[in-house]
């Protein structure tokens, strides 16, 4: 190849991964998160559970919503609301025998992001009778299930946006869950009965992380393309 085409191509190859490395990285993405935990509580007051779910039952929840959902409460520049409807977004929880899953009403991402410390948080709920799967037990008027990742002491961590796509930052920064629960409530209408859950998480993935998951396979991708191109000046192989 001469050398002026083959500079040529180079320069091709790296205006596209510069295209690809400056490409906003706040662009609406798909975003998926698993968050697994072990129960640490449970109270039973006139109502309970089949008794599948204890002291150490492991819990898994499973999500997954699109970054570019409208904040519903915009005027708080720290707050921010996010009702996630299915689709796009999912909510299941699997602890025991239960199985608990977000219908069309869907569920609510709250994130609280204030500059400065003790403010950071990531709530994910969602509520009866907006959830299906398993059934509740006998007399359930009220319910909800979710979780809490986030600081409310004086930690010098502090995120700076209210949008969805800082979740992340919640995954590759375990020092922001001073508080780091998972919540199950079944009560009746006066909440004189009603069972509670709680439990600690010690796992909050998130995949892909928007704007980072293209860079593998753009990689992967010019590597091809350079052994293509260097395959056309080797000699072909002699068959054995």
């Amino acid at each position: 190849m001469r050398p002026v085409l083959r500079a040529a191509r180079i320069l091709q190859a790296i205006g596209g991964l510069a295209a690809l490395l400056c490409a906003p990285l706040a662009a609406a993405a798909p975003l998926s998160f698993t968050v697994t935990g072990t129960i640490s509580d449970v109270l039973e007051t006139g109502m309970s559970l089949d008794g599948s779910v204890g002291v150490g039952t492991r819990f898994s929840i499973t999500g997954s919503l699109d970054t570019a959902r409208p904040d519903t409460l915009p005027s708080r520049a720290a707050i921010g609301i996010y009702p996630i409807a299915t689709p796009p977004g999912t909510l299941s929880i699997v602890i025991g025998n239960y199985v608990l899953e977000a219908t069309i009403e869907g569920y609510v991402v709250d994130i609280v992001a204030r500059p400065g410390p003790s403010a950071d948080r990531l709530s994910v709920a969602m509520l009866y009778p907006l959830f299906a799967g398993s059934a509740a037990p006998a007399g359930t008027v009220h319910a909800n299930a979710g979780f809490t990742l986030g600081t409310f002491s004086n930690s010098p961590n502090a995120i700076a946006s209210d949008s969805l796509s800082v979740i992340p930052i919640f995954s590759r920064h375990p020092e922001l869950w001073d508080s780091n629960h998972f919540d199950l409530l079944f009560a009746t209408e006066d909440y004189l009965s009603y069972v509670t859950a709680y439990g600690e998480i010690d796992s909050f993935v998130v995949v892909p992380e928007p704007g980072l998951g293209w860079i593998p396979f753009a990689v992967l991708a010019l590597a091809a393309r350079s052994r293509r191109a260097a395959g056309t000046r080797r000699p072909a192989r002699p068959c054995p």
